[in-house]
C-alpha cells in the first residue's frame, strides 16, 4: 500500500479542518436564527434534504440553492417557535461532516414540546456545504455515511 505524499496528507487534513469550521459557523448562525450567516457557509448549488416535513407526516422534500435553503430554514422556524439542537457527536469524514444529537422544539401553533433524535450528514465542496441531509433517525445517517453504531 503506497502512502500519500506528505503534502497531500497535509492538504487533506487542512480541508477536513476547514469543513469542520464551515459546519461550526453554519451551525452557530442557525442557532442564533441568522439566515444570511448560514447561507454564507452554503455552496450556491446546495441541496437541502429535510426530515422535519416527513417527521410531521408529510413528504420528504429537497430544497435547491440559497433560495431553497432560505425557504426550508424559514419554514422550520414557522413550524417551531423554539428550537434547540444539542450535538453529542460531530465526525469529520473527509469531504463530509456527520453531526448527531437531539432536537428539542416547541410547536408555534400548538405549543406542544417535541424531543427527537436528529442527525445531519453534510457534504462539502471547496469549503462550503454542498449537500445537507437531515435524519430523524441517527442510525440512518450512520448507514448513509457508511458507518455503524
Amino acid at each position: 500500500m503506497a502512502l500519500l505524499p506528505q503534502a497531500w496528507r497535509d492538504t487533506a487534513q487542512a480541508m477536513s479542518q476547514e469543513n469542520l469550521e464551515t459546519f461550526s459557523r453554519a451551525w452557530t448562525a442557525l442557532e442564533r436564527r441568522d439566515v444570511e450567516g448560514t447561507l454564507e457557509e452554503l455552496d450556491p448549488e446546495v441541496e437541502w434534504h429535510t426530515a422535519f416535513t416527513a417527521l410531521l407526516g408529510g413528504e420528504a422534500t429537497v430544497y435547491h440553492g440559497h433560495e431553497g435553503a432560505r425557504d426550508v430554514i424559514q419554514q422550520f422556524w414557522e413550524v417551531f417557535s423554539e428550537s434547540q439542537f444539542d450535538l453529542s457527536d460531530i465526525r469529520d469524514l473527509g469531504d463530509r461532516v456527520l453531526a448527531i444529537g437531539t432536537m428539542r422544539a416547541r410547536g408555534a401553533e400548538s405549543g406542544v414540546a417535541v424531543e427527537s433524535p436528529w442527525a445531519y450528514l453534510v457534504g462539502m465542496r471547496n469549503g462550503k456545504a454542498l449537500s445537507v441531509r437531515a435524519y430523524a433517525d441517527p442510525a440512518e445517517a450512520l448507514e448513509a455515511a457508511g458507518l455503524s453504531e
